[in-house]
């Protein structure tokens, strides 16, 4: 049943069709037909046969004429943004949240429940499929044809092929879980999966007000991790699983190591046992920062590790601008921001104008990469990966 929905969406056409509604999308004030064949290199005629059936299939609307000072004004092109829409999940060993997405890219609600410890498959994809519903509930004519399916970011190591998730070391007992089929039958929905921080990449580059040009992407959330934009694409490794970064930093600054710190120093009690609380306990050290010397120095120290293992990667892809993100991100932004240029800049061989931010995305960057890569799959000229799909 699923299976025929997805074969059945009048986007899944030729490479020419996807090709031109991409062009469209990323246009949010429009685009006039010569304009599309001049970005696609497509004839005249075919992109006005394109267009004739993508306004056929409610994908594409035509908007007002511009005035030009010489020929017919042209009519603007725009995507019909509420056609269809996208669902990105991020599982995270301390939270699960999820946002339903447009054609064009925005979000329209976003929700999160913390994750149980010891959870199980299982009881995530209950979890997944009441968010799911929370996230669609508000959308307007939420039919079944009109979802296109669930991107879902999740621990690595993956499988992508087979849809697995293969021993990631914070969700304990995972062992080989088969993680599409559990929450396609959930679901009852299409389903794709991606590694969490190759997901934040892809909402990253994907992102309306996202980098144009090449990336390194610091990923904070239980974990760290480090993943790329290279070339206008994410880069995945042969196994989808690029980004780990064993062995990079001498100690690896996360948060619960942070916790743990605080805690031998008595700043903080003793170090939460489970992911769900280092959230909460993160938050707080950050905000006292300021105010204890001590949480300066912890902080300042991890931000100098995070910054060792930057410029060795930005010395070997020479790239030009660093973008850290991810769920624990936010509380210790306003701090790292100010730490990291200058310490990462005096250990860089070649380049001196390397840019230093935040994600737009604040903390749901995975569940809107794992969206976006619900619309790439089915728009875009070409997909990046092979993704799975339900059967």
């Amino acid at each position: 049943m699923v299976e025929q929905r997805v074969r059945d969406l009048p986007i899944l056409g030729d490479l020419n069709q996807r090709l031109v509604l991409d062009v469209i999308r990323r246009q949010p004030d429009g685009i006039g037909r010569v304009a599309v064949g001049a970005a696609t290199g497509l004839t005249p005629q075919t992109v006005s046969n394109i267009v004739r059936r993508l306004a056929e299939s409610g994908l594409v609307g035509e908007g007002e004429r511009v005035r030009t000072p010489r020929g017919k004004p042209p009519t603007l092109l725009h995507i019909e943004r509420t056609r269809h829409v996208s669902v990105g999940i991020h599982i995270d060993p301390a939270l699960v949240s999820a946002l339903s997405m447009d054609l064009g890219g925005g979000v329209h609600r976003v929700a999160s429940t913390p994750t149980p410890p010891d959870v199980t498959p299982d009881t995530v994809a209950g979890l997944v499929r009441d968010l799911t519903d929370e996230v669609l509930s508000e959308w307007p004519g939420a039919e079944p044809d009109t979802v296109l399916g669930v991107g879902v970011a999740a621990p690595g190591p993956i499988d992508l092929k087979e849809g697995r998730i293969r021993q990631p070391p914070q969700l304990h007992g995972w062992a080989d879980v088969p993680l599409v089929a559990t929450l396609r039958e959930a679901l009852d929905r299409p389903v794709l999966l991606d590694k969490d921080v190759l997901a934040a990449v892809t909402g990253e580059h994907w992102a309306p007000d996202g980098p144009g040009d090449d990336f390194l992407y610091v990923y904070l959330g239980s974990g760290l991790a480090v993943g790329a934009c290279l070339a206008g694409r994410v880069h995945r490794g042969t196994t989808n699983n690029a980004g780990e970064i064993a062995g990079l930093f001498d100690q690896v600054p996360t948060p619960h190591s942070l916790i743990a710190q605080a805690a031998e120093l008595g700043i903080l009690p003793t170090a939460p046992p489970s992911y769900s609380e280092v959230r909460p306990a993160f938050e707080q050290l950050c905000r006292l920062a300021g105010d204890d010397a001590r949480i300066d120095a912890l902080l300042t120290e991890a931000a100098d590790q995070l910054a060792r293992g930057i410029a060795t990667l930005v010395n070997v892809l020479d790239v030009g601008r660093i973008v850290l993100g991810g769920p624990s991100w936010p509380p210790v932004s306003h701090h790292w921001l100010r730490m990291l240029p200058g310490q990462v800049a005096p250990r860089l061989s070649t380049r001196d104008d390397v840019r230093v931010e935040g994600s737009r995305l604040a903390d749901h960057g995975s569940a809107y990469g794992a969206a976006a890569l619900v619309l790439h799959h089915f728009l875009a000229p070409a997909s990046a990966l092979r993704l799975v799909k339900s059967k």
